[in-house]
């Protein structure tokens, strides 16, 4: 493609700039997440309120975020103990998700209505989204709660905050950290399916160096993820699952002036699939991610830390079809669709280089500012029995916020500048502001704005691209109140967005900016403790609408709901949830509405050793969250983990 070279060209300025910046972490300072050294002296305090730094990219507990925030802790997760991330998430307000099968295949997580490109997520601070397969968060299957210390998600528009793919909200999953006295840390598990997972990590803090490693090997004999009586091509075969996964960290803190560090997460995917090409067919895929991060932090005074950030993302994909059954010409609506060989590989590469260079400064009172530069590449390949496109660009980004409080009213205020090559620039805003009615209640408000330039893929793919699209703009709001007090806390929110220049497809199936798309809707979410039992819960109703078309978005629900219950006794702790998401529609089909319960169970022999299981789909539902697609029934799964 024309750009290619040019792009690769005048990015070779910048590879020689981060290879200096390296260099000179030591002395910059730069880290993933400006918190660190902040949290230094509460290291082994008992946090009575989680610490939030998404909704402000500053440091702020969760019950003082003006936006509508949660925080998953590390003890939610290792009590639970569920397979993947988005058996995690499901129970978030405005959170849903579609997986085109069983563990592996690719998932798309969509919140408060918002397309799945818009939704931002992150690992230590690193965007993973996957530029080569429509930007949507399609590795989330892969990323194993074992090595999750915490999880924020933040619901509605940050663009401004944390840059293009955060109009519908930010998904940020930090992985463990060293700290405390050095242990080892295993854990075997079996279950339905033939399923296995097995995992061993170590990790501590040896005075100011800390590290941890870790790594989860999981297998699936699976099932066949197409349903056969909507296709009857497809191949009734159990379509298999194998995951390896290694996340590792290393950092050293300069007394309390500074700190380098490293991050790495890799991840290696094997799966069986179905495209529903014949009886005989076999596909196969496999998906390779790695994740780095090299970082650096120094308090240049009292009040001002400075960080540096060099991370770099590397993602391959490669699917392989045999036995497949050619298809001929077919009407697809008013196109006639040519035939298709589905037999052949198919790849796809996604690379991404990004500079962060972020400072944040404590003003005077309770206010606090921060500001930085983001430069970035993105390279993309994709094609058909070989790679046939190749595409690449820069984006540059300036950013700056502030946020404090006068009195009983809180403010919060981000605006953002990005450049992205063949996308055009666009400025993004950010104005919160909650009203602290009495010591337990409080009103809060926010208004935005957003830019998303489209991906590579929509770009420059030889099929479905189109180099005349222009980028999507949003508009967003919300208002809510709030009641927090002690472990209970309620919060009720009105929200809505609308986006112009929506990219869609076509007649043809080539990428268009065809129309226009709206959400409104209520959030309700809420935590506390009824008669002992740890209660938590969500109920979303919503109305997200292609304005084009006057039709409910596809594979979008208008009501969703979930409830969690728990308790922890002694030795013991039991829990379970129930999940509901309503009626949807994909391509013309419905998608009835579905409940989905689960149960989980942990005793604890002792401080090294607790036995543990789990129950998920406890009635064994049968439903789909993408037609003719298959999801789990009923698991069973039993496990034991040791600490040493």
């Amino acid at each position: 493609m024309s750009g290619t070279h040019r792009y690769e060209n005048r990015f070779v300025g910048f590879g020689r700039r981060t290879g200096f910046f390296c260099v000179l972490l030591p002395f910059l300072a730069g880290g993933v997440t400006p918190d660190a050294l902040a949290q230094e002296s509460r290291e082994e305090d008992v946090m009575l309120s989680p610490v939030v730094v998404t909704a402000s990219r500053g440091e702020r507990l969760e019950e003082n975020a003006i936006a509508s925030t949660t925080v998953i802790t590390a003890e939610a997760i290792q009590n639970r103990r569920l397979a993947d991330l988005p058996s995690i998430l499901r129970s978030e307000a405005g959170v849903e998700f579609d997986r085109m099968g069983g563990p592996g295949m690719v998932t798309s997580v969509y919140m408060r209505g918002s397309n799945a490109n818009r939704v931002l997520v992150q690992i230590d601070g690193v965007p993973v989204n996957d530029g080569s397969v429509m930007g949507s968060a399609a590795l989330l299957s892969h990323l194993q709660p074992d090595q999750i210390e915490r999880i924020e998600v933040v619901r509605g528009d940050v663009t401004a905050i944390y840059g293009g793919g955060a109009s519908g909200g930010v998904i940020r999953i930090f992985t463990k950290q060293g700290e405390g006295k050095p242990s080892v840390r295993l854990f075997g598990e079996y279950g339905s399916r033939d399923t296995s997972r097995m995992g061993a990590g170590v990790s501590g803090r040896v005075n100011d160096t800390r590290f941890s490693l870790s790594a989860v090997h999981s297998e699936t004999d699976g099932f066949s993820t197409m349903s056969s009586s909507k296709n009857p091509l497809v191949n009734d075969d159990r379509d298999g699952d194998r995951l390896d996964t290694i996340s590792s960290s290393l950092s050293h803190r300069f007394g309390t002036d500074g700190e380098i560090g490293a991050r790495w997460y890799f991840s290696d995917a094997r799966y069986d699939y179905d495209v529903g090409s014949g009886p005989d067919e076999i596909n196969t895929g496999e998906n390779r991610q790695w994740v780095g991060a090299l970082y650096g932090k120094k308090r240049m005074t009292a009040d001002w830390l400075s960080s540096v950030t060099l991370s770099r993302m590397e993602i391959d994909r490669h699917y392989e079809t045999k036995n497949g059954l050619v298809r001929p010409p077919v009407q697809w609506g008013g196109t006639m669709l040519p035939a298709y060989d589905p037999n052949g590989t198919s790849d796809s590469r996604t690379e991404h280089t990004l500079l962060q260079w972020q400072n944040d400064v404590a003003l005077s009172g309770d206010w606090s500012a921060t500001a930085g530069a983001d430069v970035a590449h993105e390279r993309s390949e994709s094609g058909k029995n070989g790679m046939d496109s190749v595409s690449s660009r820069n984006r540059y980004s300036l950013y700056g916020g502030v946020s404090g409080k006068t009195g009983m009213h809180d403010w919060q205020a981000n605006v953002r500048y990005d450049q992205v090559d063949d996308a055009g620039s666009e400025w993004a805003g950010y104005l919160g502001y909650a009203w602290r009615l009495a010591q337990d209640w409080k009103l809060t408000t926010s208004v935005s704005s957003s830019f998303l330039a489209p991906s590579l893929y929509q770009l420059y793919n030889p099929m479905y691209g189109n180099t005349q699209l222009k980028a999507e703009t949003s508009r967003a709001g919300d208002v809510g109140i709030e009641y927090a007090a002690g472990v209970t806390r309620v919060r009720l929110t009105a929200f809505a967005w609308y986006t112009r220049d929506l990219i869609d497809f076509d007649s043809d199936l080539r990428y268009m900016n065809i129309g226009k798309a709206r959400n409104r809707g209520l959030e309700l979410t809420g935590r506390t403790v009824l008669a002992g039992l740890d209660v938590d819960g969500a109920v979303t109703l919503q109305d997200p609408e292609d304005c084009s078309t006057g039709e409910t978005l596809l594979r979008r629900a208008r009501r969703l709901a979930s409830v969690n219950v728990s308790r922890t006794s002694g030795r013991w702790y039991a829990g379970g949830s129930v999940q509901y998401t309503g009626e949807r529609t994909d391509s013309g089909h419905d998608l009835p509405s579905y409940w989905l319960a689960s149960l989980d169970v942990r005793y604890r022999i002792s401080q090294e050793v607790s036995l543990y299981g789990r129950i998920e789909n406890l009635f064994d539902r049968d439903y789909e969250t993408v037609y003719g697609y298959n999801q789990p029934g009923r698991g069973v799964y039993v496990g034991v983990s040791l600490k040493m």
